[in-house]
């Protein structure tokens, strides 16, 4: 997918690895340096801090966006990719994410969240991104590729339309649940 995105445009990636605590795997890279992932620094564990990750990550971009040396970004597209449901957060709450993620709508971010062994629309929903913008994937190669596949068609229409949500025609894929 990163692959696919490289050469068109001046994108800088932003990747976190949660579980019971964060790791930034790519500090707002740019997209023409980001390398591979391999099983080897992208991997699952055993918690799900799923509410810490988001709020602290938004925040830190939030603020990283707003000093005066920042330049100016056309659109931000907030990617949460999860394979369980919440179960370790200890400092943000549903309702500060939801908070948190409706102050960035109002200023153009655009939320994507993908889902696998839970229910995506309700765990989506608890944080204020709709319907449209929650994605179930299988949590199989053939599911992940799939969820790569619809983070890339949601960057594509956003060149094209200037937004990140989902094509009108057919709305979002979903993988069925394995």
């Amino acid at each position: 997918m990163i692959d696919r995105q490289r050469g068109d445009g001046d994108a800088v990636v932003t990747t976190v690895l949660f579980s019971d605590d964060m790791e930034i795997l790519h500090d707002r890279v740019r997209i023409e340096d980001v390398p591979k992932l391999t099983a080897k620094e992208y991997y699952v564990t055993s918690t799900t801090a799923l509410l810490d990750a988001v709020g602290v990550t938004i925040e830190r971009i939030r603020r990283l966006q707003s000093a005066p040396s920042e330049r100016p970004r056309d659109a931000t597209l907030f990617v949460i990719v999860t394979d369980g449901q919440e179960n370790a957060s200890r400092e943000y709450t549903y309702e500060k994410v939801k908070g948190l993620i409706e102050g960035q709508k109002e200023k153009g971010w655009d939320f994507l969240f993908l889902g696998a062994n839970i229910d995506v629309a309700r765990e989506a929903g608890r944080m204020g991104i709709g319907r449209a913008n929650a994605v179930e994937y299988c949590c199989d190669s053939d599911g992940i590729k799939e969820m790569y596949q619809e983070i890339g068609c949601r960057i594509e229409c956003a060149k094209e339309k200037g937004s990140f949500r989902a094509p009108s025609a057919g709305g979002p894929r979903s993988a069925a649940p394995g």
